[in-house]
């Protein structure tokens, strides 16, 4: 969800505050960036796409309903940039590497770029699809939540591999060196706790299939990034600050799971020893939505 903070920031860009504009994309473009840099298919300038994320973002302003954070949104609309630029240029769109070793691993950013409705979506009726989507949101949240809160960083891992990954238990087992009938009661548990949690949800909608709901869980983790560190903890991993158990997570999380959006925040942590990074990508960022903030004098 978005921030009080980022909830004041946006809407004072409504309100055409350059100043707040300003904010905005010296907050967010490193990052941005260094995520466009790693993508990003050969003969497109990064730097076009990230300014055209931005533009974008104050185009649909108006539109943006604060149901995830700014900075996820910023990163959805960068990556439709980027699968806009891998179709015109004829390469199939693969935004996340494969996990090593394993071939038939599903690519999950692959299917989400796509921004196609999937199957289970339509199984669901337009009515219904939002309700069932915030009652995914929240149950996830509160099962990652409850991880992250009783330190079981190892069963967080296992999490994102099952639903984020969708590798098979077979798969995890072996990433992870666990049994693989353990994983299987593993997930069987956290999709238990996830049905629970949409009860009231269930009874209220007798004919959704939960077989439905259970295919938006990828759609759902996806789009919150429910497990990403914050960027306060990714900067802590940076300077070697965290407990090590939390250091131990957040390594495997940007470098074996191979979270990209991590990655890039990592990156652009890392870059801000130099204060002229990203000034010249500023500077176009401005001339192009100067339009904006303009308003028409009254005669």
């Amino acid at each position: 969800m978005v921030t009080d903070a980022e909830r004041i920031l946006l809407d004072r860009m409504r309100l055409g505050d350059k100043k707040a504009w300003e904010e905005t994309v010296d907050r967010f473009q490193g990052r941005l960036l260094a995520f466009a840099k790693v993508h990003a298919p050969r003969g497109v300038d990064p730097e076009d796409l990230v300014q055209e994320a931005f533009m974008n973002l104050l185009a649909g302003i108006g539109r943006f309903r604060h149901d995830c954070s700014l900075e996820t949104y910023l990163f959805s609309i960068l990556r439709r940039r980027l699968v806009d630029a891998y179709r015109q240029s004829g390469h199939v769109c693969t935004l996340q590497d494969r996990i090593p070793g394993d071939s038939q691993a599903p690519d999950p950013i692959e299917r989400l770029a796509g921004m196609d409705p999937s199957v289970s979506w339509h199984a669901v009726q337009a009515e219904q699809a939002e309700l069932v989507l915030r009652g995914l949101a929240e149950a996830l949240s509160a099962l990652v939540d409850r991880f992250k809160k009783d330190q079981d960083l190892d069963g967080l891992m296992m999490l994102e591999l099952l639903f984020y990954c969708q590798l098979p238990a077979r798969q995890v087992a072996k990433l992870l060196g666990r049994d693989a009938n353990q994983v299987r009661v593993f997930k069987h548990r956290c999709i238990a706790q996830i049905r629970q949690c949409l009860g009231d949800l269930v009874s209220d909608i007798p004919d959704l299939p939960l077989e439905a709901a259970e295919g938006m869980l990828l759609s759902v983790w996806q789009s919150l990034r429910l497990s990403c560190p914050k960027r306060n903890t990714i900067g802590g991993y940076m300077l070697g600050t965290l407990e090590p158990i939390w250091h131990r997570y957040v390594d495997w999380h940007i470098h074996k799971l191979g979270c990209h959006f991590c990655k890039a925040n990592l990156e652009d942590l890392q870059s801000q020893v130099d204060a002229d990074v990203g000034s010249g990508l500023r500077r176009r960022i401005m001339e192009s939505t100067i339009g904006f903030f303009v308003r028409p004098t009254g005669n």
